[in-house]
């Protein structure tokens, strides 16, 4: 090949990498995806992504990826909230690869795979768990595949010993010699040299176990903190309950945080790169859902309140771009500013045109230099829109007025030339030139033509829908309304004693919580793509727990011997299959068309140590003489149980 033609393939192959990135870097998100978080961290863990060196060491509320990897030092534990739903608890000294996972908005995968290369972790599945399948777990040549939610505890090692303890649930182990059945309240230890695989009953409660168990009851302890929230975010915003109060304004619920006088939302954290744009890493022990749900604004006589939302976005802020210095301010700071006035049509996705003016308008902005918008130390960088009028005086300088900061490079505010970045995209928008939009960020009160414009939604500003099906659950009939309170009351309890005998659901942690909710019927609006706003519930219907998958019944593995799922026996066989007559299905989502859904807030099974339930088929397998062949109850201790013959 000459030199020239050598050339011109690597060229052609950087442009396909290039428009590769752009792509994957450019998707919308589906209504269901967010991205996967560090809930809770005790220790030093690292995350590295795939292709970015060694990593950097993990932060509360940091958002992981598919491809990532998580290493937690000797002594330390970190929960890990998935985006499809479930909880990841891995415990010292531990190794392990988020391959895939559904729902997450970096990659639209529908499949979870998590590869543990060495370690404990804990893997509590959610009744609500998104996915094509539930999760699957990979060690050491040995897969764990999960026909349940429950709680299924994984430890490997690196000479190929991998140990599957099945708290609550249902699985198959899969292994070189086969596949073996592991039920709630057993256990089986694997290797990957295919020696036989044994099954016993599962033992105590490891430090990890009891550390996952000590989150799940402060989660369940502060349910009633939770129920404006949508059901779903119900055990990630658990927190609100230690870190403010609720009030209740024009029958409004809003969130208020304890804290210092002058604070102002996305001031105590940092931003992190991800395909849908910068994501704000908020240091508050609480800082998950109100800067990713929802909307901020500010009150006369309260300040900042969060008002709850269901749709995840990376952050819901105004970004203002200039060569010197990068902004943010909370789109409900001008949403809620404009509705008063009578112009509320939510906010647009995109550039919106050239922005300056005093400092004063920004007096509720946060800037950083623009090369350090991604830096992790925030207390050096940070600065008010007052700071800096006070500290270098003039005007703001000229920048754009965005609100998507997708398609950017890992580095991308690192580099010089990012204001023309912007610009460029701007122009792509507004043939006829790009607009000043300075009036909209004064907040004055009538606005030029030009820039009502420029600022107000167009049709495709709507983030695409995913169908949900109608389920029984969202049929049922209103059990009781609750009121807020008059205007300025704050709210000191939020549920109030229900008559009847309402069944009560295990949280975990010992506490128990009624499963009813009220109901409001609500109308899912038109299909679209992009990302509208403003009632504070981010323009969505609120329903309860979506059903994201079909059942259908797993197939049979040809010349598999068919057995109930109470037979103990293992089966050599290079498929992982339900055993025949199992009453288990496959999960799968299958979104059907929109319908008419029913509020009933939040009427979810928290997640944590999912209640007891008894899915085990009433048919028993007969033995050759005709009688019932039973399987022992489940010893306490770790004494292997014997497969039946």
């Amino acid at each position: 090949m000459n030199r020239h033609n050598r050339w011109t393939s690597i060229t052609s192959a950087l442009l396909l990498l290039v428009s590769a990135a752009a792509a994957r870097a450019d998707r919308d998100l589906d209504e269901l995806e967010s991205y996967s978080y560090v809930r809770a961290l005790d220790g030093t863990a690292t995350l590295a992504s795939a292709g970015y060196g060694p990593g950097e060491t993990a932060e509360l509320n940091q958002p992981l990826m598919a491809g990532d990897t998580v290493r937690v030092a000797r002594g330390a534990r970190v929960e890990i909230a998935l985006a499809d739903r479930n909880l990841l608890r891995v415990g010292g000294d531990s190794t392990v690869v988020l391959s895939s996972i559904a729902f997450s908005g970096d990659r639209g995968d529908r499949v979870t795979r998590l590869d543990i290369e060495r370690g404990e972790v804990v893997l509590v599945v959610s009744e609500e768990a998104l996915g094509d399948s539930l999760p699957e777990l990979r060690s050491q040549g040995i897969e764990v595949v999960i026909h349940e939610p429950g709680v299924y505890r994984v430890e490997a090692d690196a000479t190929g010993w991998t140990e599957v303890l099945v708290r609550q649930g249902y699985a198959e182990v899969v292994s070189r010699r086969g596949s073996t059945i592991v039920r709630t309240g057993e256990a089986a230890t694997a290797w990957s040299s295919g020696r036989a695989v044994d099954l016993y009953a599962a033992g105590g409660a490891s430090a990890l176990e009891r550390w996952g168990d000590e989150l799940s009851g402060r989660a369940a302890r502060a349910r009633r903190a939770t129920l404006d929230v949508e059901p779903s975010l119900a055990y990630q915003a658990a927190p609100l309950a230690d870190y403010g109060t609720w009030v209740s304004i024009d029958s409004v619920s809003y969130w208020q945080p304890r804290v210092e006088v002058g604070w102002r939302p996305y001031w105590r954290g940092r931003w992190a790169w991800t395909p849908s744009g910068l994501t704000w890493v908020s240091s508050e022990p609480w800082g998950w859902v109100p800067y990713h749900y929802g909307t901020w604004t500010m009150l006369g006589g309260y300040g900042w309140v969060w008002r709850p939302g269901r749709l995840y976005s990376p952050a819901w802020v105004y970004w203002h771009v200039s060569d010197a210095w990068t902004g943010w301010c909370p789109v409900g700071y001008y949403t809620s500013w404009y509705g008063r006035r009578g112009w509320d049509r939510g906010f647009g996705w995109g550039s919106y045109g050239w922005a300056g003016g005093s400092w004063n308008d920004y007096s509720n902005w946060c800037f950083r230099p623009t090369r350090r918008v991604c830096d992790r130390d925030w207390r050096r960088w940070h600065r008010g829109g007052s700071d800096l009028g006070r500290e270098h005086g003039g005007r703001v300088p000229r920048g754009i007025l965005t609100t998507d900061t997708r398609g950017l490079p890992r580095d991308g505010f690192d580099r010089p030339g990012i204001l023309q970045e912007f610009e460029r995209r701007a122009r792509g928008r507004f043939r006829d030139g790009v607009p000043d939009v300075t009036d909209f960020v004064a907040r004055k009160g009538d606005l030029p033509p030009t820039v009502v414009r420029a600022i107000e939604p167009r049709p495709t500003d709507r983030i695409r829908l995913a169908e949900v099906p109608r389920t029984a659950r969202r049929d049922d009939p209103a059990v009781y309304g609750r009121r807020g309170p008059a205007a300025g009351t704050p709210v000191t309890d939020r549920e109030p004693d229900l008559p009847g005998g309402r069944p009560w659901v295990d949280l975990g942690g010992g506490d128990k919580e009624r499963t009813d909710r009220p109901d409001t019927a609500r109308v899912r609006p038109q299909t679209g793509t992009g990302v509208v706003l403003d009632t504070g519930r981010n323009d969505r219907p609120a329903t309860d727990r979506p059903v994201t998958r079909e059942n259908l019944p797993r197939p049979v593995t040809p010349g598999r011997p068919v057995f109930d799922s109470d037979d103990r026996r293992t089966y050599d066989t290079d498929r992982r299959t339900t055993p025949a007559g199992d009453d288990r299905q496959q999960w799968r989502r299958s979104p059907e068309k929109p319908a008419v859904e029913v509020d009933d807030r939040p009427r979810s099974t928290p997640i944590g140590r999912l209640p007891e339930t008894d899915r085990r088929p009433t048919v028993r397998p007969t033995a050759p003489n005709g009688t019932t062949v039973r399987v022992p109850p489940a010893a306490t201790g770790g004494r292997p149980v014997s497969p039946q013959n």
